[in-house]
Protein backbone atom coordinates (compact mmCIF):
# COMPACT_ATOMS: atom_id res chain seq x y z
CA UNK A 1 0.00 0.00 0.00
CA UNK A 2 1.14 2.97 -0.88
CA UNK A 3 1.80 6.39 1.62
CA UNK A 4 -0.80 8.63 -0.18
CA UNK A 5 -3.66 5.99 0.19
CA UNK A 6 -2.57 5.25 3.75
CA UNK A 7 -2.46 8.67 4.76
CA UNK A 8 -5.80 10.12 2.98
CA UNK A 9 -7.31 7.19 4.88
CA UNK A 10 -6.33 8.18 7.98
CA UNK A 11 -7.64 11.21 7.74
CA UNK A 12 -10.76 10.98 6.08
CA UNK A 13 -11.59 7.43 8.56
CA UNK A 14 -9.67 7.94 11.94
CA UNK A 15 -9.72 5.74 14.02
CA UNK A 16 -12.35 3.32 12.04
CA UNK A 17 -9.36 3.68 8.73
CA UNK A 18 -7.02 2.26 10.90
CA UNK A 19 -8.47 -0.92 11.63
CA UNK A 20 -9.76 -0.93 7.96
CA UNK A 21 -6.07 -0.90 7.43
CA UNK A 22 -5.10 -3.63 9.43
CA UNK A 23 -8.02 -5.83 8.29
CA UNK A 24 -7.22 -5.50 4.70
CA UNK A 25 -4.73 -8.37 4.32
CA UNK A 26 -7.68 -10.99 6.02
CA UNK A 27 -10.23 -9.42 3.51
CA UNK A 28 -8.32 -10.09 0.26
CA UNK A 29 -7.62 -13.64 1.60
CA UNK A 30 -11.24 -14.06 2.35
CA UNK A 31 -12.16 -12.78 -1.29
CA UNK A 32 -9.55 -14.72 -3.01
CA UNK A 33 -11.36 -17.77 -1.67
CA UNK A 34 -14.71 -16.48 -2.14
CA UNK A 35 -14.49 -15.70 -5.75
CA UNK A 36 -11.85 -18.02 -7.00
CA UNK A 37 -8.88 -15.68 -7.16
CA UNK A 38 -5.59 -16.15 -8.02
CA UNK A 39 -2.76 -13.91 -9.48
CA UNK A 40 -3.09 -11.14 -7.32
CA UNK A 41 -1.81 -7.68 -8.31
CA UNK A 42 -2.04 -4.67 -5.97
CA UNK A 43 -3.28 -1.23 -8.38
CA UNK A 44 -0.56 1.40 -8.19
CA UNK A 45 -1.34 4.58 -7.37
CA UNK A 46 -4.23 3.62 -4.85
CA UNK A 47 -6.03 6.88 -3.28
CA UNK A 48 -9.09 6.44 -1.22
CA UNK A 49 -10.07 3.14 -2.32
CA UNK A 50 -8.08 -0.95 -1.83
CA UNK A 51 -8.18 -2.30 -5.63
CA UNK A 52 -6.29 -5.57 -6.90
CA UNK A 53 -5.98 -7.22 -10.21
CA UNK A 54 -6.63 -11.24 -10.53
CA UNK A 55 -7.45 -13.81 -12.30
CA UNK A 56 -10.80 -16.26 -12.58
CA UNK A 57 -10.48 -19.65 -12.29
CA UNK A 58 -11.96 -19.44 -15.59
CA UNK A 59 -9.18 -17.10 -16.71
CA UNK A 60 -10.97 -14.05 -16.39
CA UNK A 61 -9.10 -11.11 -16.04
CA UNK A 62 -10.75 -9.02 -13.28
CA UNK A 63 -10.43 -5.82 -10.53
CA UNK A 64 -11.87 -6.18 -6.95
CA UNK A 65 -12.20 -2.77 -5.30
CA UNK A 66 -12.91 -2.34 -1.50
CA UNK A 67 -13.89 0.53 0.23
CA UNK A 68 -13.73 1.92 3.96
CA UNK A 69 -17.01 3.38 3.83
CA UNK A 70 -20.07 1.23 3.51
CA UNK A 71 -22.18 4.06 2.67
CA UNK A 72 -19.96 5.03 -0.35
CA UNK A 73 -19.91 1.33 -1.58
CA UNK A 74 -23.64 0.87 -1.69
CA UNK A 75 -24.06 4.22 -3.55
CA UNK A 76 -21.18 3.38 -6.08
CA UNK A 77 -22.62 -0.26 -6.82
CA UNK A 78 -26.19 1.29 -7.14
CA UNK A 79 -25.04 4.02 -9.73
CA UNK A 80 -22.82 1.34 -11.57
CA UNK A 81 -26.23 -0.86 -11.63
CA UNK A 82 -27.81 2.50 -13.32
CA UNK A 83 -25.99 3.10 -15.87
CA UNK A 84 -26.61 -0.03 -19.04
CA UNK A 85 -23.59 0.94 -20.75
CA UNK A 86 -20.25 3.21 -20.55
CA UNK A 87 -19.59 1.91 -17.53
CA UNK A 88 -18.23 -1.42 -16.19
CA UNK A 89 -20.25 -4.22 -15.36
CA UNK A 90 -20.36 -5.67 -11.85
CA UNK A 91 -19.86 -9.60 -11.37
CA UNK A 92 -19.75 -10.06 -8.06
CA UNK A 93 -20.45 -8.14 -5.02
CA UNK A 94 -19.47 -8.66 -1.28
CA UNK A 95 -21.49 -6.50 0.92
CA UNK A 96 -19.76 -7.89 4.07
CA UNK A 97 -16.34 -6.46 3.15
CA UNK A 98 -17.68 -3.36 0.88
CA UNK A 99 -16.64 -4.76 -1.80
CA UNK A 100 -17.49 -5.90 -5.90
CA UNK A 101 -15.83 -7.36 -8.95
CA UNK A 102 -16.03 -6.12 -12.14
CA UNK A 103 -14.41 -6.41 -15.40
CA UNK A 104 -10.83 -5.28 -15.92
CA UNK A 105 -10.36 -3.00 -18.65
CA UNK A 106 -7.92 -3.44 -21.59
CA UNK A 107 -5.05 -1.73 -21.99
CA UNK A 108 -6.95 0.51 -19.26
CA UNK A 109 -4.81 3.40 -20.15
CA UNK A 110 -6.59 6.59 -18.69
CA UNK A 111 -7.54 9.57 -20.20
CA UNK A 112 -4.83 11.54 -17.74
CA UNK A 113 -2.55 10.06 -19.87
CA UNK A 114 -2.89 12.55 -22.80
CA UNK A 115 -3.07 15.30 -20.47
CA UNK A 116 0.32 14.41 -19.18
CA UNK A 117 1.96 13.86 -23.08
CA UNK A 118 0.31 17.66 -23.39
CA UNK A 119 -2.50 16.28 -25.81
CA UNK A 120 -5.62 18.14 -23.89
CA UNK A 121 -8.10 18.50 -26.42
CA UNK A 122 -7.45 14.43 -27.28
CA UNK A 123 -8.08 14.47 -23.67
CA UNK A 124 -10.90 16.48 -23.32
CA UNK A 125 -12.33 14.47 -26.28
CA UNK A 126 -12.01 10.96 -25.04
CA UNK A 127 -14.39 12.85 -21.54
CA UNK A 128 -16.52 13.89 -23.30
CA UNK A 129 -17.46 10.97 -25.31
CA UNK A 130 -17.34 8.62 -22.04
CA UNK A 131 -20.07 11.25 -21.12
CA UNK A 132 -22.10 10.91 -24.26
CA UNK A 133 -21.70 6.86 -23.75
CA UNK A 134 -23.21 7.09 -20.22
CA UNK A 135 -26.35 5.01 -20.98
CA UNK A 136 -28.98 4.93 -17.91
CA UNK A 137 -31.79 2.51 -17.17
CA UNK A 138 -33.96 4.74 -16.02
CA UNK A 139 -33.46 3.78 -12.26
CA UNK A 140 -33.17 7.04 -9.80
CA UNK A 141 -34.45 5.75 -6.41
CA UNK A 142 -31.73 6.17 -3.64
CA UNK A 143 -29.90 8.56 -5.16
CA UNK A 144 -29.04 12.37 -3.69
CA UNK A 145 -29.94 15.86 -5.48
CA UNK A 146 -26.76 17.92 -5.89
CA UNK A 147 -29.55 20.68 -4.41
CA UNK A 148 -28.52 18.84 -1.34
CA UNK A 149 -25.12 20.06 -1.43
CA UNK A 150 -26.44 23.86 -1.55
CA UNK A 151 -26.20 23.65 2.71
CA UNK A 152 -22.47 22.55 2.72
CA UNK A 153 -20.95 25.75 0.56
CA UNK A 154 -21.39 27.56 3.89
CA UNK A 155 -18.10 26.01 4.66
CA UNK A 156 -17.25 28.54 1.82
CA UNK A 157 -17.97 31.64 3.10
CA UNK A 158 -15.29 33.06 5.22
CA UNK A 159 -13.02 31.45 2.32
CA UNK A 160 -14.07 33.75 -0.48
CA UNK A 161 -15.17 37.57 -0.81
CA UNK A 162 -19.00 37.43 0.34
CA UNK A 163 -20.05 38.69 -3.12
CA UNK A 164 -18.28 35.60 -4.93
CA UNK A 165 -20.23 33.33 -2.26
CA UNK A 166 -23.44 35.11 -2.54
CA UNK A 167 -23.12 34.37 -6.35
CA UNK A 168 -22.35 31.21 -5.80
CA UNK A 169 -25.06 30.08 -3.92
CA UNK A 170 -27.73 32.23 -6.26
CA UNK A 171 -26.21 30.05 -8.89
CA UNK A 172 -26.39 26.93 -7.39
CA UNK A 173 -29.77 27.10 -6.49
CA UNK A 174 -30.83 28.22 -9.64
CA UNK A 175 -29.35 25.19 -11.26
CA UNK A 176 -30.83 22.81 -9.37
CA UNK A 177 -34.62 24.22 -9.29
CA UNK A 178 -35.38 23.24 -12.58
CA UNK A 179 -35.22 18.84 -12.23
CA UNK A 180 -37.09 18.23 -15.38
CA UNK A 181 -34.31 16.84 -17.40
CA UNK A 182 -32.54 15.39 -14.38
CA UNK A 183 -30.56 12.12 -14.59
CA UNK A 184 -28.23 9.80 -12.69
CA UNK A 185 -24.80 11.45 -12.81
CA UNK A 186 -21.47 9.63 -12.26
CA UNK A 187 -20.32 12.60 -9.86
CA UNK A 188 -17.22 12.30 -10.69
CA UNK A 189 -16.64 12.04 -14.44
CA UNK A 190 -12.32 13.38 -14.70
CA UNK A 191 -9.65 12.22 -16.97
CA UNK A 192 -8.28 9.25 -14.31
CA UNK A 193 -11.81 7.84 -13.54
CA UNK A 194 -11.98 7.53 -17.75
CA UNK A 195 -9.85 3.97 -19.17
CA UNK A 196 -9.58 2.51 -22.29
CA UNK A 197 -11.13 -0.61 -22.82
CA UNK A 198 -10.63 -1.95 -26.33
CA UNK A 199 -11.47 1.11 -28.84
CA UNK A 200 -13.63 2.39 -25.96
CA UNK A 201 -13.30 4.34 -22.97
CA UNK A 202 -15.58 3.80 -20.40
CA UNK A 203 -15.89 5.45 -16.86
CA UNK A 204 -15.18 4.14 -13.45
CA UNK A 205 -15.38 5.17 -9.69
CA UNK A 206 -18.99 6.54 -9.96
CA UNK A 207 -20.27 8.59 -7.25
CA UNK A 208 -24.12 8.53 -8.02
CA UNK A 209 -25.62 11.70 -7.78
CA UNK A 210 -29.19 13.09 -9.04
CA UNK A 211 -28.97 16.24 -11.30
CA UNK A 212 -28.68 17.94 -14.83
CA UNK A 213 -26.59 16.10 -17.29
CA UNK A 214 -24.74 19.55 -18.12
CA UNK A 215 -23.00 18.82 -14.28
CA UNK A 216 -21.14 16.41 -15.55
CA UNK A 217 -18.51 18.10 -16.87
CA UNK A 218 -17.62 19.25 -13.62
CA UNK A 219 -15.04 17.33 -12.25
CA UNK A 220 -12.87 17.41 -15.81
CA UNK A 221 -12.58 21.00 -15.79
CA UNK A 222 -10.35 21.96 -12.73
CA UNK A 223 -8.85 18.30 -13.56
CA UNK A 224 -6.40 16.23 -13.33
CA UNK A 225 -5.20 18.67 -10.33
CA UNK A 226 -1.65 16.47 -10.45
CA UNK A 227 -1.16 17.43 -13.94
CA UNK A 228 -3.05 20.24 -14.94
CA UNK A 229 -1.68 21.98 -18.35
CA UNK A 230 0.89 24.66 -17.45
CA UNK A 231 1.60 25.82 -21.18
CA UNK A 232 -1.29 27.96 -21.55
CA UNK A 233 -3.25 31.18 -19.55
CA UNK A 234 -5.96 28.89 -17.23
CA UNK A 235 -8.46 31.09 -18.98
CA UNK A 236 -7.26 30.00 -22.33
CA UNK A 237 -6.99 26.24 -21.30
CA UNK A 238 -10.47 26.20 -19.91
CA UNK A 239 -12.19 28.20 -22.65
CA UNK A 240 -10.36 25.11 -25.10
CA UNK A 241 -12.31 22.19 -22.78
CA UNK A 242 -15.50 24.05 -23.22
CA UNK A 243 -15.45 24.91 -26.78
CA UNK A 244 -14.29 20.78 -27.22
CA UNK A 245 -16.89 20.21 -24.82
CA UNK A 246 -19.65 22.03 -26.73
CA UNK A 247 -18.58 20.71 -30.13
CA UNK A 248 -18.95 16.98 -28.74
CA UNK A 249 -21.53 17.33 -26.64
CA UNK A 250 -23.89 19.59 -27.95
CA UNK A 251 -24.24 21.15 -23.93
CA UNK A 252 -24.50 24.58 -23.47
CA UNK A 253 -21.32 27.21 -23.22
CA UNK A 254 -23.08 29.44 -20.05
CA UNK A 255 -24.38 26.60 -18.28
CA UNK A 256 -21.06 24.63 -18.60
CA UNK A 257 -19.53 27.54 -17.26
CA UNK A 258 -21.85 28.13 -14.36
CA UNK A 259 -22.01 24.00 -13.79
CA UNK A 260 -18.18 23.97 -13.94
CA UNK A 261 -17.91 26.93 -11.57
CA UNK A 262 -20.61 25.20 -8.73
CA UNK A 263 -19.10 21.76 -8.98
CA UNK A 264 -15.42 23.08 -8.51
CA UNK A 265 -16.43 24.89 -5.22
CA UNK A 266 -18.36 21.64 -3.87
CA UNK A 267 -15.15 19.58 -4.79
CA UNK A 268 -13.08 22.70 -2.08
CA UNK A 269 -15.72 21.90 0.32
CA UNK A 270 -15.73 18.25 0.36
CA UNK A 271 -11.80 19.02 0.59
CA UNK A 272 -12.15 20.86 3.31
CA UNK A 273 -14.34 18.31 5.00
CA UNK A 274 -12.23 15.38 4.28
CA UNK A 275 -8.93 17.57 5.11
CA UNK A 276 -10.10 19.72 7.53
CA UNK A 277 -9.42 23.40 8.05
CA UNK A 278 -5.69 23.47 6.30
CA UNK A 279 -7.11 23.29 2.94
CA UNK A 280 -7.28 26.38 1.06
CA UNK A 281 -9.51 27.31 -1.98
CA UNK A 282 -7.71 27.27 -5.40
CA UNK A 283 -8.35 30.95 -5.99
CA UNK A 284 -7.37 31.39 -9.21
CA UNK A 285 -9.49 28.40 -10.53
CA UNK A 286 -12.55 29.39 -8.48
CA UNK A 287 -12.25 33.41 -9.47
CA UNK A 288 -11.53 31.97 -13.25
CA UNK A 289 -14.96 30.11 -13.80
CA UNK A 290 -16.85 32.95 -11.55
CA UNK A 291 -15.68 35.70 -14.50
CA UNK A 292 -16.92 33.03 -17.01
CA UNK A 293 -21.03 33.33 -15.62
CA UNK A 294 -23.00 36.22 -17.12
Amino acid sequence: MNSEFIANIKAIYGYQGDEWLSTLPAVVKRLRSLWNLDSIEIVKDLTYNYCFFAKRSDGQKVVAKIACDSKQHSKEVLALKSFASGAPKIIEIDAHSNAYLMERFAPGDSAKAYVQAGNDDEATRIVARSIAQLKRNGNVDGFMHLSAFIPSLDLLKDRIPLRSFEKLRTTFFDLTSDRAADVVLHGDLHHGNVLSHGSRWLAIDPQGYLGHPVAEIGAMIRNPWDAFPSDKPLREIIDRRIRILNEELSFDIQLMNAWAHCITALSEVWSIQDQGAGHSVDMEMFSTLESRIQ
